[in-house]
């Protein structure tokens, strides 16, 4: 018997979107087919969505145009069955419905939006690593960085320095993989992490939650960068033992010297 088909609609940046990496392996078994369509915004990784996704099927990664909507109207009461015309739009969200939207300043809310709980940002989360590409980015990296190093994932120059307790090399990893799950095995080698809240950070975190990675390296977010945005992200499923957290003191950073779009 026919299961019907599943719209789900990516259109922010990345954090956002990988908030909601999860949600379409949540509905695996409840649909025959489900429409991952990739707004403007979140095709900055669209290689990472197809790696993600490459071995269900199920799962067809689209890319549309951006949504002419604010992040706080996201999908409430806007049809776009323009995409996919042989589907009838609802105008709601509601359980089970045709159309499912995620990504959006909501983050968690996009779960209870679809009754779906938050904790499966986590439960749901699949990687299928391919180690051998990994073993191949590794490779090239130990070539230029050497087997010890400390992970980053925002320029080094806007940390403390007096909270970095290492002198090794200091390597960002942020936008230097389109795939970004085929670097696993150089965060797993990392002597130190030392990360800001960005959709990479949330990567670390999930991968962590999830399957138990990087359970012996010392982490630490360096929460004072971005005046504690999105710290909420990491606590509320629990933070892991490994984690250290540095908060604002007598300064923070603001935002506008990041890379826009994290």
């Amino acid at each position: 018997m026919s299961k019907g088909n599943c719209i789900i609609k990516f259109h922010s940046f990345p954090t956002d979107t990988i908030v909601c990496l999860a949600i379409p392996f949540y509905f695996l078994d409840k649909f025959d087919n489900i429409y991952l369509d990739i707004g403007e915004h979140g095709q900055t990784l669209l290689d990472m969505y197809k790696f993600v996704y490459r071995n269900y099927k199920q799962i067809k990664v689209n890319t549309i145009d951006e949504y002419k909507a604010s992040a706080i109207t996201l999908g409430f009461g806007i049809d776009h069955s323009n995409q996919h015309p042989e589907f009838v739009q609802t105008k709601c969200l509601t359980t089970l419905s045709y159309k499912y939207l995620a990504g959006s300043e909501y983050f968690y809310s996009n779960y209870c939006t679809i009754k779906i709980p938050p904790s499966e940002c986590y439960n749901s989360f699949i990687i299928d690593r391919d180690l051998n590409l990994e073993k191949e980015r590794f490779n090239e990296f130990k070539s230029i960085y050497g087997e010890n190093y400390i992970i980053t994932n925002v320029d080094y120059n806007l940390f403390d320095k007096t909270k970095l307790s290492s002198n090794l090399p200091v390597v960002n990893l942020a936008f230097k993989s389109s795939i970004v799950f085929d670097q696993i095995m150089i965060i797993e080698n990392a002597k130190e992490i030392h990360i800001i809240s960005t959709f990479l950070a949330l990567i670390i975190y999930y991968l962590q939650k999830k399957y138990n990675l990087f359970n012996n390296i010392p982490i630490y977010f360096h929460s004072y960068i971005r005046h504690g945005r999105l710290e909420c992200l990491y606590r509320e499923h629990g933070v892991p033992s490994n984690w250290t957290f540095y908060v604002c003191e007598n300064t923070c950073t603001s935002d506008e010297h990041l890379i826009s779009g994290i």
